[in-house]
C-alpha cells in the first residue's frame, strides 16, 4: 500500500524507549520516499519578498497555527496517576490513610484499577461523620475536582511542548486550487518550489511528511490525536530511557479534512530554533 512506508518511517520514531530509536534507517526510508521538490505557497508582502531574496523560509511555532488542534498532543492524567499512585509519588500522606484504612487496605487500594477513588471510598467509608449513602456522589465530585486540576497541569505542559515546535510547511505539488486560495493571497500571490536534493544535509533531515489521521494513509486509520501517554509513562519508569524525539511525531499528525494540503513539514523541536 502506497503509506506501507510511512509507518515503517513511524515505528523507527516511536519507541518509547529512546535507546531503540533507529533513526538513521527512519531517514533512509524517508529520503527514498520524498518528493524531488516541495512548494510553498505565498502572498505578495515584505515578509515573503524577504524570504526569497534571502532564500529563507519562516517557521512558526504551532501555538500560533489557526487550526487549534495542530500538533496537540492527548495526555491521560488518569492513566499517569495509577502509575505515580503506585509508585507513591504524589504528595499524599500514605502513612496517615495507612493508620485511617490500614496498610493492606491501603496496598489494594493502590492496585485497583482506580486508586485514587478507591483511597477515597476507603477513608471516607471509615469515617462515622460521613453519610455512606452520600459516598458515590462524594467520590464523583472529588474524581472530577482532580482531573480537572491534573488536566490543568498536564495542559500548561503540553502547551510548552508545542510551543517549543517551530514548524514551515510545504505541499508536494503547486496543483491544489485551494492552496493558491489559502495561502497565495486568493490566486494573487505565487509559489515557491524547492528541490529537495538541493537543500542542505540539515533541512534534508528534519524535513518530514504530515501523516494524516485517515485513508489516505492506511496504515494509520486514527482519529484520535497524537498520545503522548505511553511516553510519559516510560520516563516514569526510567527517565533516562525516555524517547525525547516523540514531539517529532506530535507535530506530524494532522485531521483527515487537510489532507488536500499534501504536507511535508520541515520541524524543529526541544526549542533548538527560538
Amino acid at each position: 500500500m502506497a503509506g506501507d512506508w510511512v509507518q515503517d518511517f513511524v515505528d523507527c520514531f516511536s519507541p518509547t524507549d529512546g535507546r531503540r530509536l533507529k533513526i538513521e534507517p527512519a531517514l533512509l526510508i524517508k529520503h527514498a520516499n520524498q518528493p524531488k521538490a516541495v512548494f510553498k505557497f505565498r502572498a505578495v508582502n515584505r515578509c515573503s519578498l524577504a524570504n526569497l531574496a534571502n532564500d529563507t523560509v519562516w517557521l512558526n511555532s504551532p501555538s500560533a497555527y489557526n487550526d487549534p488542534f495542530d500538533c496537540v498532543a492527548a495526555l491521560s492524567p488518569a492513566d499517569l496517576m495509577k502509575v505515580s499512585l503506585r509508585d507513591r509519588n504524589v504528595p499524599i500522606p500514605f502513612e496517615d490513610i495507612a493508620a485511617l484504612i490500614g496498610s493492606e487496605a491501603l496496598d489494594a487500594a493502590i492496585l485497583s484499577e482506580n486508586p485514587f477513588r478507591e483511597i477515597a471510598r476507603r477513608v471516607l467509608a471509615n469515617d462515622p461523620k460521613v453519610d455512606q449513602s452520600r459516598i458515590p456522589a462524594m467520590l464523583d465530585e472529588l474524581e472530577i475536582a482532580f482531573m480537572h486540576v491534573s488536566q490543568s497541569h498536564f495542559d500548561q505542559m503540553l502547551s510548552a511542548i508545542r510551543g517549543s515546535l517551530k514548524v514551515c510547511s510545504f505541499c508536494a505539488t503547486k496543483e491544489p486550487i485551494l492552496m493558491w486560495s489559502h495561502y497565495a493571497d486568493e490566486h494573487r500571490g505565487f509559489c515557491l518550489k524547492y528541490r529537495v536534493a538541493n537543500l542542505d544535509n540539515m533541512s534534508r533531515r528534519m524535513l518530514f511528511p504530515v501523516i494524516y489521521r485517515s485513508n489516505a494513509f492506511p496504515v494509520i486509520y486514527r482519529e484520535e490525536m497524537f498520545d503522548a501517554t505511553p511516553y510519559y509513562l516510560a520516563a516514569k519508569e526510567d527517565l533516562t530511557s525516555f524517547n525525547n524525539l516523540h514531539p517529532m511525531l506530535q507535530a506530524l499528525y494532522k485531521a483527515p479534512e487537510w489532507a488536500y494540503e499534501q504536507e511535508w513539514r520541515l520541524v524543529f523541536s526541544g526549542g533548538i530554533i527560538e
